[in-house]
């Protein structure tokens, strides 16, 4: 047996065991007389706890070694700690921002501590408080007002921690949910006196170490703050007390809310200007795993197109979900010496001013000298599904009403998973499979997709608009919702005929032979034309059961779902 090797090449328990019953064999006691059952004695429950625990070892140190590599770690925590060692801070949840003007009969500022609410359509409350004091404008005889107050939704929390070395596993974490955006630091020194403001450490050649923090996500998902160690920054002392004020938000759930109320005295009408945005949950572990390599290759600098999306995607003060950058030079027409940025909100279809500012502010300071950036809003095509659905009563154990939820539920599902981003293509085939999948008793599905795309008069009487639509796919049958020409009163609305854009009546009949426009392959072009109001109008196009992709600085969205059941 001395000259006998275990072989340790399987993994899985069989293998193991076989291996082990090999090596017993070679021996003189164990081996082949005939001595020993290794199926049917007692030999064979040993063998099955030695073949258990190796297979156990060996699983163990196989999940262990996953969670060493970005790519393969699926625990967060695994997932934060090897991004940390990229320099690499995971965003936490963002607060939703409203902004509203003021009416009121007192001439007293608007404060941090005053407090607004306002309700989703679930019928829960969410508090939100001014960023900053705003001041009034008026008199005692018309009223007072304030416009362009900003609220920030959320929970103010205050908490304090009293350094104490001997206590080694002291740490200063703030709340789950904390917006770290909203966080402020002071230190009181441990002798009393003035509070000292620190700042958050950024990099090494604009943060002064001396009143430095540092912020790190904790094993536990709880955000951490840190201080200095004497070579990296200065130690605070025992004794100091640490105090953190920051805000703790209830993520993406605020976002949409129009209306607010108060018990603010004196606040006789309040009128929302832009309703709440901006509100987000915690990066999620494939962001991190995404993002955390290319901010190390950026170093904190805009030179390539990947750097300026990860500047912009990484800070949570940007609003922005998902984005696509191109250069001066892919543009049409091109514009060297730009960069265009085209963004997704985390709520709503465009970025507000606000929103706009805070990425030009964030890019000013990290970009390339000569090379200007430019924001642009993102341009939606919008699905119209109409599907009908064929399904077997005999296989089916739910009803039908259930049946065609499932399938709407999935259709959404599809909407949220692979498109809403840049590089999100709507593919037909997979698309009518995974509604046959939805259900056993779905026999077959007979699905047509439509196109629309927005257009908006500019509502000045004496100026013409023009638009070039791309639907980026062949379309025909163009249509629209009717609208009324500036000094008309009949309501019209634009039909294709052939590759000639023209206008009918309600009826749909041609009004004038006059071309209003083009249909050429992918393109619709709709000639200088003087539309009354402002109100959006859907320029609808038919397609084939292709494949839709969409191109640079546009987005695709499936807006309605018709779902028809029908017994076989």
């Amino acid at each position: 047996m001395a000259g006998k090797k275990l072989r340790v090449t399987e993994l899985d328990f069989d293998g193991i065991k076989a291996n082990l019953i090999d090596f017993l064999k070679e021996d003189s006691v164990f081996g082949t007389d005939g001595a020993y059952n290794y199926e049917g004695s007692a030999m064979s429950a040993l063998l099955d706890v030695l073949a258990y625990n190796t297979h156990y070892m060996g699983y163990y140190v196989n999940v262990l070694a996953n969670e060493m590599f970005l790519d393969s770690a699926s625990r967060r925590e695994s997932i934060v700690s090897i991004a940390k060692h990229l320099g690499y801070t995971p965003a936490s949840s963002g607060c939703a921002s409203i902004t509203i003007d003021i009416e009121s009969t007192g001439a007293s500022a608007i404060t941090e501590s005053d407090k607004f609410t306002g309700t989703d359509i679930d019928g829960t409350s969410y508090d939100f408080h001014p960023i900053k004091e705003y001041q009034k404008t008026g008199s005692a005889g018309t009223g007072y007002t304030s416009t362009g107050i900003v609220c920030r939704e959320g929970k103010k929390v205050a908490r304090t921690y009293v350094k104490d070395s001997n206590n080694l596993d002291q740490k200063f974490l703030l709340d789950s949910g904390v917006d770290t955006s909203t966080l402020k630091v002071s230190v009181t020194p441990a002798g009393g006196g003035a509070d000292v403001n620190y700042t958050k450490f950024t990099e090494i050649t604009t943060t002064d170490l001396s009143t430095s923090y540092f912020l790190s996500e904790a094993s536990d998902g709880q955000f951490e703050v840190s201080f200095g160690d004497a070579t990296f920054g200065s130690v605070l002392p025992d004794g100091a007390t640490i105090n953190l004020d920051y805000v703790i938000s209830s993520g993406s759930s605020a976002n949409g809310i129009g209306q607010l109320t108060s018990e603010i005295n004196n606040i006789s009408s309040i009128t929302v200007t832009s309703s709440a945005t901006g509100g987000s949950e915690p990066q999620s572990d494939e962001s991190i795993r995404f993002m955390a390599p290319k901010s190390y290759q950026a170093q904190n600098r805009a030179v390539t197109l990947d750097d300026f999306k990860v500047m912009i995607e990484r800070n949570p003060a940007t609003n922005v979900k998902t984005s696509i950058v191109w250069g001066g030079e892919d543009n049409d027409p091109p514009m060297y010496g730009k960069v265009f940025i085209c963004c997704k909100p985390t709520s709503g279809e465009t970025l507000t001013d606000t929103d706009k500012a805070n990425i030009t502010s964030i890019l000013s300071t990290n970009k390339t000298i000569g090379i200007d950036p430019v924001i642009v809003d993102p341009e939606y095509t919008y699905l119209n599904i109409s599907s009908t659905v064929i399904y077997d009563t005999k296989t089916s154990v739910i009803s039908d009403g259930a049946i065609q939820s499932k399938i709407i539920a999935n259709i959404k599902n599809y909407n949220d998973v692979n498109l809403n981003s840049f590089n999100g293509e709507f593919q037909y085939t997979p698309f009518v499979a995974m509604i046959d999948d939805s259900d056993n008793a779905v026999v077959s599905n007979y699905t047509s997709v439509d196109l629309y795309k927005k257009i908006t008069p500019n509502g000045n009487s004496t100026l013409v608009d023009s638009w070039d639509l791309q639907y980026n796919v062949t379309v025909s049958n163009i249509t629209s919702d009717s609208f009324q020409l500036e000094g008309g009163t009949q309501a019209v609305s634009f039909k294709s005929v052939g590759t000639d854009l023209r206008l009918v009546d309600s009826d749909g009949v041609q009004i004038s032979n006059l071309s209003y426009g083009t249909v050429s392959g992918s393109k619709v072009t709709i000639n200088p034309i003087n539309i009354k109001g402002t109100t959006d109008i859907r320029v609808y196009a038919e397609i084939d059961k292709v494949n839709v992709k969409p191109y640079y600085g546009s987005l695709m969205n499936i807006d309605q779902i018709t779902v028809t059941m029908v017994r076989s």
